[in-house]
């Protein structure tokens, strides 16, 4: 793991936040599934968010080992059914104007979110072949009481959370393309 403790860290730290944000605001969630065809109402959503960021925060504290591949399996399968969830959105081009990823925040599904959440999965999966001493034991050898190495993982996280939420509608603008 210690190669990959900041990237997945940042893809930790993510579940943690949109999990907590979609708590908060299951709304766009509840859409983007019903213009998929799925009725689930808003309860579930909560209870599926929750449970995404109680997995995230599990993936940031968890001290490796057997249980630190588990956790890094569960990390994994859940950026894969994100992606397969933005997959099928594109796929059926349905009228989505927010993936509900991170609660209210307007980001209509795109390639972009697919191939982060591919990412994202694929580094959980490196975490989970070689857990190594999880989170914790990589930032306490760090210099500098492991700060350095938090407020690393803190930028490149609300960098990629950029890429999720700015980055499509970016790209879209710049090729003149109508947003939902």
């Amino acid at each position: 793991m210690d190669a990959f403790a900041g990237p997945y860290a940042v893809v930790a730290a993510l579940l943690v936040v949109a999990g907590a944000l979609e708590v908060h605001r299951p709304d766009s969630t509840v859409g983007a599934l019903r213009a998929l065809g799925a009725r689930v109402p808003a309860f579930v959503v909560r209870a599926g968010a929750f449970a995404g960021a109680v997995l995230g925060a599990l993936a940031l504290v968890g001290d490796g080992g057997t249980l630190g591949s588990v956790v890094g399996g569960l990390v994994a399968v859940a950026y894969l059914a994100f992606a397969g969830f933005v997959a099928l959105a594109l796929l059926r081009d349905s009228p989505i104007a927010s993936c509900g990823c991170f609660g209210r925040d307007d980001t209509p599904p795109s390639v972009t979110h697919i191939v982060l959440n591919l990412a994202a999965a694929a580094v959980a999966v490196a975490v989970a072949v070689r857990p190594g001493s999880g989170i914790p034991g990589v930032v306490a050898d760090q210099p500098g009481l492991g700060i350095p190495f938090v407020l690393m993982t803190a930028g490149c996280g609300f960098l990629v959370y950029l890429a999720f939420t700015r980055l499509p509608r970016t790209l879209a603008r710049a090729r003149g393309e109508r947003l939902r």
